[in-house]
Order: structure tokens, then C-alpha cells, then sequence
């Protein structure tokens, strides 16, 4: 009876030992494989990045330095309809996000938000660029080489080009005939789309990438160009 009892302790005790591994060990190592998997899924789909006039910028990484230094000047539309240059020397409040215009000359490029996200003023020229978004059917539209994706916007495109030229992006649900290609990782949540025009039947009107903020709202919060930049000339 004792050899009995006992043999049956010791199987009891390495079944145990199995549930033990199953339970705990072996989810451990989905765990660590799943997270090696997401990780080489993100390595797979790199953040997509615009190219402005030969600037490669990638939101939420770049600085606003790299297109100011290129000639690209900020724009805000003050309260009579007039387009004023920001002046560049200024500091951008802390917490802040700024959304104005980008402009090459007097040539209108693209609609930018930029964002200082520290507890303390910086340089404007320091902020993370957040969003450019550009509007193919906007006044000087074209004067300015951009590239999205690596795929070349400058001279416009039809949207039965776009699932070709973006084969990584999905078609969306909706009414708005749009593609688009989300991104996250430990810093960004990056969405890059390209959308049908409301004018021009088939031709796309609109594309951009935006890095989205925690207080962001549609394509991205932030104050409006007038406001931000009047108070920040105002205050300064």
C-alpha cells in the first residue's frame, strides 16, 4: 500500500510539474514571440514619410528646422484674410500645437502642424513636425516637388492609380473614396491617406501624413494658425 501511495505521489507530482510548463512557461515564451513579432511586423512597415522639395520628413521625428533651413518659410492667415510670415526666431510655448501654412516663395506648398511637447519653451525651429497635408487643388499646388510614400504627387494622380502605386494601403470604408496606411509604434501613431478630390471627378485632391496627439480631434487638434500665431507674436 506504502509503493502504491507513493507512486501515485510521484505521478500526481510531475503531472503538476507538466500543467506548471503548459501555464506558465509556454505562455511566457508566446508572449516574448509575439512581442518579436510585432516587433518585426513594425521593422516591415516603416513609418511613411513625405518628401518636400528634396526634405524627407518623417512626423513626429523631424524636426521643423530641416524644411526652415531649406527655404520654406510658415505662413498664418490673420484676421483680414491676409497670409503674414511667422518669424521663425520666435519660442514656441510649452505643451503647445501650432497649425499654419507652408509656403516656398509665395507659393502655397502644404498645410503643417508642428508641436513642442516639453514642459518648457523651445525655439520654433525645434518643434517635431505632426502633419502635412496637401491640397492638389490649392493655388500654387505643383511648383513644389513632393513625393509620398516614394510615390511622386507633385503633378497629381487618379485614384485607379493609387491602389498600384500604394500597394500598402487599405481602402477605407465610407462614402470618400480614400486610401490609408496606419502605423504605430512606442513614439508615433502615424496614418498616411490619400483622398479623392471634391471637384475633380477620379483625381486626388487630397493626401498627408499626420502623427496623431492624445488630445487630437479629426486630423489633429491643435490651435488654429491665426490664434497661435498672433498670441506668439503678441507675446514675444
Amino acid at each position: 500500500m506504502k509503493r502504491l501511495f507513493w507512486g501515485a505521489m510521484y505521478v500526481l507530482a510531475a503531472v503538476m510539474v507538466v500543467l506548471t510548463v503548459y501555464l506558465y512557461v509556454l505562455p511566457e515564451g508566446e508572449i516574448i514571440l509575439g512581442d518579436e513579432k510585432i516587433e518585426q511586423n513594425t521593422e516591415q512597415r516603416p513609418v511613411p514619410t513625405v518628401k518636400v522639395g528634396g526634405v524627407e520628413v518623417e512626423v513626429g521625428e523631424t524636426e521643423l528646422s530641416a524644411l526652415l533651413n531649406a527655404g520654406f518659410q510658415l505662413k498664418y492667415e490673420d484676421q483680414n484674410g491676409n497670409f503674414v510670415a511667422l518669424k521663425t526666431d520666435e519660442m514656441a510655448d510649452a505643451a503647445m500645437q501650432y497649425s499654419l501654412v507652408l509656403v516656398k516663395g509665395d507659393d502655397y506648398v502644404a498645410s503643417i502642424k508642428y508641436s513642442n511637447a516639453n514642459a518648457y519653451s523651445i525655439p520654433i525651429s525645434s518643434c517635431k513636425i505632426d502633419a502635412l497635408t496637401f491640397n492638389t487643388e490649392a493655388q500654387g499646388y505643383g511648383k513644389t516637388e513632393v513625393q509620398l510614400s516614394g510615390v511622386d504627387m507633385t503633378n497629381g494622380l487618379t485614384m485607379g492609380e493609387v491602389p498600384d502605386k500604394f500597394k500598402d494601403y487599405t481602402k477605407a470604408s465610407g462614402d470618400t473614396e480614400e486610401y490609408s496606411k496606419t502605423v504605430l509604434t512606442d513614439k508615433q501613431f502615424v496614418v498616411a491617406y490619400v483622398r479623392v478630390s471634391d471637384l475633380q471627378s477620379g483625381k486626388v485632391g487630397e493626401f498627408g501624413v499626420v502623427n496623431y496627439q492624445p488630445t487630437d480631434e479629426g486630423t489633429g487638434g491643435g490651435r488654429s494658425a491665426a490664434s497661435s500665431a498672433e498670441e506668439s507674436n503678441g507675446n514675444h
